[in-house]
């Protein structure tokens, strides 16, 4: 699977490599693909490297299956530039033709349509008159209206018995209603625009209860939108209900602290779905921001798809934040300090929840954490429950200046650890392949002072050092190898890789996170699809996973396995981002 969507990313990246804003060219960075809908998302200038008057309009989808319906679409919502973006997110989901005679079926969307007046007006039709009775000024529905909320609306599709044709009505008691419409239709286009059910009876209400229709009104009236609100008329709101309908409503910001011990500057960004706090208070009953950490060899970046996702996840809504614990500019150069994991624990990390803290204004977190980041999380979290002084430097946008800060105490509330490393306890094939051949590999780059690596350079000198050896362990190797290679360009500190040789050579550590006191705990661990690895995902084995749990002591505490999965494909698995939806809740 990863190699696929390196394959999809390379070829669309060739497509459109270059971007021009402002006069200047900015290479597309982000391309991530979503399972359910299926549709490469592209990002362009995702680093916000470049000001722009609107920093919303940097966004592309493209569909990745096959259109199964051909359909007829008439959009009137009494707002013609809204009208398009509707036009546009359905013709997505269809094949389009502009003659009704044509199509499968017709799609009409408002309620200032002529055909759509007419289909209204026909009150021969048996469908309109025994179930959703749709009415001009507001929703009815079996009899009664729904609400004069503006937000309230209903879908339905049909077949006419009168003209034997297929129709599909959408539309709202207001504008709101006309985008929650259409959203549910997307939402629910397996039933909508199915081919074999085109001829049935089908009915989706938006009540004044349902959450799609409140978040629409929501999102309209937050106040970066109302002025546009007001004005339904202009480019402006058209391109607040593209966004809305398209989900990508974020606003996405990068902040910097500094750690106290050597002045590192560190990146955490925030993914803050445009969400009031009212409406994320009521869907989530939880005002805690989550922290998302990835390992070694990734950047602040790497599970930007996932954090949108729970930023603007109808269900969870959360305040979303990622940290870079190693692989970024500050920490990571020619010329950055060669930081140990130790450093790690008691300086980068305090200084990013410290971050966290002071930017969000909140101080108890929720905190997920993969591999290097669930390491660190875990051991840092330990070794400052009680909060510490003066932690890092948080920037002060009023001064201009850093502020040292200080950590405060019991700063995660749950914490969800995804292919932790431990002990390393048992035996996996990264464990047998870099504890035989990591410090031989270690010293070459010392050798040729090389202090921040990648993880290509180290599958690359792993590979020479591994020369002729038995079978089993030339196939761990290059397991180990190709997995290192399939990362990214991001560097890791020698010592770091040092440390790690250290965890997996000593056999009296103990594991991370020992002695730590939370409220709530997850374990995720993964099991290699590799025969040889039955109790590992090729990093983390199953000892180290139950290890974990053994020594933190949490109020409630789990461990889920995912099967079939490597260490780097365990946290991209969808089983594994619906446990951290689950618990998140």
């Amino acid at each position: 699977m990863r190699n696929i969507k390196r394959f999809i990313k390379e070829q669309f990246k060739k497509l459109i490599q270059n971007r021009c804003i402002n006069n200047h060219l900015i290479a597309t960075q982000a391309i991530t693909i979503n399972g359910d809908d299926e549709f490469l998302h592209v990002y362009v200038d995702p680093t916000n490297k470049v000001s722009e008057t609107d920093e919303k309009n940097n966004y592309a989808r493209v569909p990745l299956f096959k259109k199964e319906i051909t359909a007829f679409i008439d959009v009137n919502t009494s707002y013609p530039l809204v009208d398009d973006k509707i036009r546009e997110l359905i013709s997505q989901y269809v094949k389009t033709t502009t003659n009704p005679n044509n199509a499968q079926v017709s799609i009409f969307v408002g309620k200032k349509s002529p055909e759509f007046n007419s289909r209204i007006g026909f009150t021969s039709l048996d469908f309109l008159m025994k179930n959703p009775y749709w009415y001009l000024n507001n929703v009815i529905y079996n009899n009664k209206v729904v609400s004069n909320k503006p937000y309230v609306g209903i879908v339905g599709g049909y077949k006419d018995t009168l003209d034997g044709k297929n129709y599909i009505l959408a539309f709202g008691n207001d504008i709101d209603g006309d985008i929650a419409a259409v959203k549910k239709l997307i939402s629910a286009r397996n039933l909508f625009f199915n081919k074999d059910l085109l001829d049935e009876e089908r009915t989706k209400v938006i009540d004044e209860l349902d959450r799609t229709g409140i978040a629409v009104a929501d999102l309209l009236r937050e106040e970066g939108n109302f002025v546009f609100y007001t004005q339904r008329n202009g480019a402006g709101f058209a391109n607040v209900v593209d966004r809305i309908l398209n989900n990508n409503n974020f606003e996405i910001a990068i902040n910097t602290v500094k750690t106290y011990n050597d002045n590192t500057t560190l990146r955490l960004k925030n993914i803050n779905s445009d969400f009031s706090l009212n409406f994320t208070d009521v869907i989530t009953g939880s005002t805690k921001p989550v922290v998302l950490a990835r390992g070694i060899g990734s950047n602040l970046f790497t599970w930007e798809k996932f954090g949108k996702e729970l930023a603007f996840d109808r269900d969870v809504a959360r305040d979303t934040w990622l940290i870079e614990i190693t692989g970024g500019p500050g920490q990571d150069c020619s010329t950055c300090p060669n930081y140990k994991y130790g450093d790690l624990v008691d300086f980068y990390w305090p200084a990013l929840i410290t971050g966290v803290q002071n930017y969000s204004g909140q101080k108890t977190l929720d905190y997920v954490g993969f591999s290097n980041g669930c390491r660190v999380g875990l051991d840092s979290a330990r070794n400052w429950t009680n909060g510490k002084n003066n932690s890092g430097y948080v920037f002060d946008s009023i001064t201009g200046n850093y502020v040292l800060s200080n950590l405060g105490s019991n700063a995660i509330n749950t914490f969800i650890g995804v292919g932790c490393p431990g002990a390393f306890q048992g035996t996996s094939a990264f464990s047998d392949v870099f504890g035989d051949h990591g410090q031989a590999v270690l010293d070459f780059f010392q050798d040729n002072n090389l202090n921040h690596i990648t993880m290509r350079e180290l599958g690359l000198r792993l590979r020479e050092e591994c020369g002729t050896i038995d079978r089993l362990l030339n196939l761990k190797c290059s397991r180990v190898v190709d997995s290192l290679m399939d990362e990214d360009e991001n560097r890791i500190s020698r010592n770091l890789g040092s440390d790690y040789l250290d965890f997996i050579t000593q056999t009296n550590d103990n594991q991370p996170g020992n002695g730590l006191n939370i409220p709530e705990l997850l374990i995720i661990y993964g099991e290699h699809p590799s025969s040889f690895e039955d109790d590992s995902d090729g990093i983390v084995t199953r000892q180290d996973a139950e290890g974990i749990l053994v020594v933190i002591n949490a109020t409630i505490e789990n461990i889920e396995l995912i099967d079939g999965v490597a260490h780097n494909e365990l946290v991209e698995d969808r089983r594994t981002e619906d446990l951290i939806r689950r618990n998140l809740r």
